[in-house]
């Protein structure tokens, strides 16, 4: 067997390795977004704090981003 052909199977191995890792991480992700969103559900359900407060509560203190509003308004006012 050849140099390149050995090189070959090794890149192919590797690439079937990273496509089992990558559907693992997958459903890793979905299992935590699952967790994450059945966390909050069941907080905001079993008591009588505010829909931010159990926001905050489940998915951790979230920061609003900073919107400009910009002053070029292209609208036509007649």
């Amino acid at each position: 067997m050849s140099q390149v052909a050995r090189l070959e199977e090794k890149v192919k191995k590797q690439a079937e390795k990273v496509a089992r890792e990558e559907e693992r991480l997958n459903t890793y992700q979905d299992q935590l977004q699952e967790a994450m969103y059945s966390t909050f559900i069941t907080c905001q359900a079993s008591s009588q704090i505010r829909f931010d407060e159990a926001l905050e509560r489940a998915f951790g203190k979230m920061t609003k981003p900073h919107t400009s509003q910009e002053s070029n308004d292209t609208r036509r006012t007649e």
